[in-house]
């Protein structure tokens, strides 16, 4: 059977010791990676080409931001749903256990009324 790795744990407030640490390693705590720093890109390297990735970049990111909107949306439509629903059954349930309480005091008054019981 292969044997587990495990990533050896760092408490440091080094910062530069800690990029070691994550290149080495990988990010083992699930932890988002830091975005590097922003760099503005000089006028003269702005081409056709960069103009065109920025475009559609940004196509991608809006198209992005919407389908996480439409989802937080059915999410949220879903969850109303299933409250009215709950309260729906949660009524139901309390009729019915109502009526079991009824039908069983009468058992049991029929039973004492009745000596073959």
């Amino acid at each position: 059977m292969p044997e587990k790795i495990g990533f050896p744990s760092v408490s440091t407030n080094n910062p530069g010791l800690m990029r070691q640490y994550v290149q080495m390693f990988g990010n083992a705590a699930g932890q988002r990676r830091q975005r590097s720093e922003k760099k503005p890109i000089p006028d003269e390297q702005k081409d056709d080409k960069y103009f065109e990735r920025r475009r559609r970049n940004n196509s991608a990111a809006k198209r992005s931001r919407d389908l996480r909107k439409r989802r937080e949306d059915e999410i949220a439509i879903r969850a109303s749903t299933l409250q009215k629903t709950n309260a729906i059954l949660q009524t139901q349930l309390n009729h019915i256990k109502q009526r079991q309480a009824q039908l069983r005091f009468l058992l049991c008054t029929e039973r004492v009324a009745d000596p073959k019981y």
